[in-house]
């Protein structure tokens, strides 16, 4: 398993789930939401990033603002020898299209 996988920017789940988000058409308003949500955006290094994912999963699952057909929690397998991989949280072949 790779141990530092990057992660997508936060910037989609902020458009969908931050209560001045431009996809938030569902008008969610969870100020704990928009506190991670920020933090998120301005988060620095993987570390970082994976526990304020972790908060972020553990809220969503809590409020279900939205409703996860999916598990949002996974492992994934990878060769060393991709590069570029980028997990979406929601969709693992997302962004396979960049993966060398």
């Amino acid at each position: 398993l790779l141990d530092k996988v990057a992660l997508e920017s936060p910037l989609s789940l902020y458009s969908l789930l931050h209560s001045q988000g431009a996809l938030n058409h569902m008008k969610y308003n969870e100020p704990k939401m928009d506190q991670l949500l920020d933090k998120l955006l301005a988060s620095k290094g993987d570390k970082e990033t994976r526990l304020l994912m972790k908060s972020f999963r553990s809220l969503v699952m809590k409020d279900l603002p939205i409703f996860p057909l999916k598990p949002l929690e996974g492992h994934v397998g990878l060769s060393r020898k991709l590069k570029h991989v980028i997990i979406h949280p929601f969709d693992l072949f997302h962004f396979f299209g960049q993966w060398r």
